[in-house]
Parts: structure tokens; C-alpha cells; sequence
């Protein structure tokens, strides 16, 4: 069999689709601002509303489809853009990492990290608001917070970070911005 190489024709820069990479960014902040607004409280008959249900059931398998897909984008146009002027944004802190959580040793995670990291995690956890308060008949159930925990494993040694989705949302804008992908 014999291989047929094509060239693509188009620079990975271009193949971003930067207005997508800005929605998906934006999906991925309102997925956490509306668990909350979605956890409504149950009725005094302990029905759960369909909201809750719904998003029980597939917000954690979509915030993570979003994640990964703008944390490849957000690699690959910051190989791109790496070495022209970028207003600070590779300095801009989206979380913490621990390299080996058999150690206590933790360091700022930065975006072009935070984005291998959510590439090579092999497990993920959320951070959830389990406070509930009694009002009346109602009970309020829990609601994400905008932060997650990622695990993976490199050269033999497990990790862990912690992202800040306000932070990464923030870098990742900030990153598009300063770049010469269409916005439109």
C-alpha cells in the first residue's frame, strides 16, 4: 500500500475558527453560572424539576466535550503565538498544579499548561456546593462551582491540578485576542 500525502493548505493558525473557540469558551463559564440557577428547590412533594434532572444527568459529559475541545484550540494557537507580544497572558494564572501528589509541592498553572493538562487527564472531579438551607418546605440541592480537579499520570509520577474556569475563560479570551485569528 502507498501512502498518498496532501497538504492541507491551510496554516493551524486559520484552522482554529477563532469566533467558535469564543463561543465555546463562553458555553463553558455559563454551564457553571446556570447549575446554579438550575438547582432549584424541590416542591414539598419531593419533586425534582426536569431542569434538574437534565442537568444532572449530561452537564458534567458536557462541560468536559467543551473543555477539551477549546483546550486544544487554546494549544495549538498558543504554539502559534508564543513568541510575538501577548499583553501578559501566559503569565496569567488559571490554577494549580501538584507534579506528584505523593509531594505537597504546588505551583501556578498557567494556560499553556492548564491545556495539556485537560488533554492528557484521565479522571476528573467538581467541585460541588453541597450547602442546603431550609426554607419553609424547600430544600435547595447542590450546584457546581466554577473549578475542577484534573488527574493524569506523566513519567511515572501521578498528578493533579486544580483549574479555575473564570481564570481559563479569561486567558483563553485574553489569548484569542492578542492573536491574528478571525473573530468573525
Amino acid at each position: 500500500m502507498e501512502e498518498h500525502k496532501h497538504s492541507i493548505g491551510i496554516p493551524p493558525i486559520q484552522r482554529i475558527g477563532g469566533m467558535e473557540l469564543l463561543r465555546e469558551l463562553h458555553r463553558l463559564q455559563c454551564f457553571f453560572f446556570a447549575s446554579k440557577l438550575i438547582s432549584s428547590a424541590e416542591d414539598d412533594v419531593a419533586h425534582t424539576p426536569a431542569s434538574q434532572v437534565l442537568a444532572d444527568d449530561v452537564q458534567e459529559d458536557e462541560i468536559m466535550s467543551t473543555l477539551l475541545n477549546a483546550g486544544i484550540r487554546l494549544r495549538l494557537l498558543h504554539d502559534e503565538v508564543k513568541d510575538r507580544p501577548n499583553g501578559g497572558v501566559f503569565q496569567m494564572p488559571v490554577g494549580v498544579l501538584q507534579g506528584n501528589i505523593l509531594s505537597n509541592e504546588v505551583e501556578k498553572l498557567y494556560i499553556r499548561e492548564a491545556c495539556n493538562k485537560i488533554i492528557h487527564a484521565r479522571d476528573v472531579g467538581f467541585f460541588v456546593d453541597e450547602k442546603r438551607f431550609n426554607a419553609g418546605a424547600f430544600i435547595s440541592p447542590r450546584f457546581l462551582e466554577p473549578r475542577i480537579a484534573l488527574y493524569g499520570r506523566f513519567k511515572g509520577a501521578d498528578w493533579r491540578t486544580e483549574l479555575c474556569i473564570t481564570s481559563f475563560v479569561e486567558a483563553g479570551y485574553h489569548l484569542c485576542r492578542c492573536t491574528s485569528i478571525n473573530l468573525s
